[in-house]
């Protein structure tokens, strides 16, 4: 008779077949999690060479140069074809979500470098290739909908140039502010509460479509977006790319600026003539809809009221907390073309009507494109009021066209010795008066469109190359008349974006201008 196994050696057998799982047991897991990884390199190398293909499959939409970043959508790449829809999570076996996104960097060298994100992993990239605005401690990024401003979620679409949708900011009261600044996305910023409105200029390079001070017929301005680490272009023949040099501030190269939304008004002013205010006054300075342009300011004045937005103590909330984050001048001629250029491109409204209100009233537009002193204010967010936008939406910058005529800081200045009108309250004699440094003004060295600057042509400072458009004058400035005024006033049925006259400088009640934002390196 056959005798079963006793105990100990069951328990002999059980200890060996421990021992021998105890010594199988880490290889099997190294493997799986070896085949785990390589499944999931081998998953990403899909998803990212599907993305590679996208690309450029769509070098129109996202044009591959230098210095751009792109999210694109699982999505994106099942809807174009170039990705399968059954691609798995080898971590928990369920297809990889529609929503997660790739991550796309092009470097200086035009080398890619591919990361797979959550459907929150990337922020919010524009397809456009538009750098993102750069916001201050007490910006308030904003998006209009259902008739109001409200706080942006930065994760997710709050501007898109492709669509005209310039990236929009507001600057609110001291009372406010903590308010606004700890509130979710989605909450209504009050007008009440708004001090000044502001819109992102991001920095671009355009093709040169007139390199002679002949006059050509008007046309829209090829542009291509980039930033500050993009080596610059420096064409100077016609076709040829060219850096805009509006984004070039001192020594510092610019991913882009903000600008006042609307022409400056002051603060106080009950009427039309109560904003004439002839001095400098700091914390007066608004930039709201239907408000009442500050005029009658000769050019140093308007400096002094511009560079105090970031100065101690300013009611705005810039360059609070650790350091000057940001500085502030008075527009100057370059960025006002800057903002033409781009506004006469596919990115905005090549067709901007005039503000034609005879009240001075910021933000209106009339019921004809090139209407003349009326009471009339349709408000900028109406049908008509858009399309005074350089958008021709509410997310443009406003009464460029029209209004008050707008001071910029452009002035003819020969040689380091050359005076300057003392109108303009500006005098190399007068210590209190001198010139800022270079980077607050733009320098013309003659009165000849082709050696005016530095002894070449001045590209992009909407002068010879826009000669003529929309019957703007060929004026340029001189030791008479060594100022620049931009966009023409509410009188003129020849007020455009690319009007150009030239000034004393002095105080005049049809004179008013706005004022840039520029983050410091």
């Amino acid at each position: 008779m056959k005798k079963g196994f006793t105990l100990v050696e069951l328990l002999g057998v059980i200890v060996i077949l421990g021992i021998i799982a105890l010594l199988a047991f880490p290889p099997i897991i190294n493997q799986i999690k070896r085949l785990r990884e390589n499944s999931t390199a081998s998953t990403e190398k899909l998803i990212f060479s599907a993305a590679d293909k996208f690309l450029n499959n769509n070098k129109n939409e996202y044009p591959i140069i230098e210095d751009y970043s792109y999210c694109i959508s699982i999505k994106q790449l099942i809807e174009d074809g170039v990705l399968s829809t059954h691609l798995l999570d080898s971590d928990t076996g369920n297809k990889i979500p529609e929503t997660y996104n790739v991550l796309v960097k092009i470097n200086s060298g035009y080398v890619k470098s591919f990361s797979l994100k959550d459907e929150n992993g990337c922020g919010y990239i524009d397809i456009s290739g538009a750098k993102a605005p750069e916001l201050a401690n007490n910006m308030i990024p904003v998006i209009y909908d259902n008739n109001k401003w409200i706080k942006a979620d930065l994760n997710s679409e709050w501007y898109n140039y492709e669509n005209k949708e310039w990236a929009n900011s507001v600057l609110v009261t001291f009372a406010s502010r903590p308010f606004y600044r700890s509130a979710p996305a989605g909450t209504e910023i009050l007008n009440e509460d708004i001090l000044v409105h502001l819109v992102w200029i991001p920095a671009y390079r355009y093709k040169i479509n007139n390199a002679t001070s002949s006059a050509i017929t008007k046309r829209n301005f090829e542009i291509l977006f980039e930033g500050k680490e993009t080596e610059a272009s420096s064409g100077n023949s016609l076709g040829s790319w060219i850096s805009h040099p509006a984004f070039q501030f001192g020594t510092d190269k610019l991913n882009g600026f903000w600008v006042t939304k609307f022409e400056i008004g002051y603060m106080d002013a009950t009427s039309k003539a109560t904003a004439e205010r002839q001095f400098a006054e700091y914390n007066k300075a608004i930039s709201k809809p239907n408000t009442y342009a500050w005029r009658n300011l000769n050019v140093f004045a308007m400096h002094e009221v511009a560079i105090s937005l970031t100065m101690a103590g300013n009611i705005y909330g810039l360059n609070t907390g650790t350091g000057n984050q940001f500085d502030s001048n008075l527009l100057k001629n370059t960025q006002w073309s800057a903002i033409a250029y781009l506004a006469n491109s596919k990115y905005g409204n090549t067709a901007i009507w005039n503000n034609p209100n005879s009240n001075s009233l910021t933000g209106c537009a009339g019921n004809t494109a090139k209407a003349t002193n009326t009471a009339t204010c349709n408000a900028y967010t109406t049908t008509n009021g858009q399309r005074a936008s350089t958008t021709g939406n509410v997310y443009g910058v406003y009464d460029m066209a029209g209004g008050s005529s707008e001071y910029v800081m452009g002035v003819f200045r020969p040689t380091d010795t050359s005076n300057i009108s003392d109108s303009s309250g500006f005098n190399i004699t007068n210590s209190n008066g001198s010139l800022p440094v270079n980077k607050y003004f733009d320098r013309y060295i003659t009165n000849n469109p082709m050696t005016a600057c530095n002894t070449n042509i001045c590209f992009g400072h909407a002068l010879s190359e826009t000669r003529s458009w929309e019957s703007a004058s060929p004026t340029f400035v001189s030791s008479s008349n060594p100022w620049y005024i931009r966009g023409g006033d509410y009188t003129s049925s020849s007020s455009s974006i690319f009007a150009v006259l030239t000034s004393t400088g002095d105080r005049e009640n049809n004179r008013g201008f706005r004022i840039s934002l520029i983050k410091k390196s």
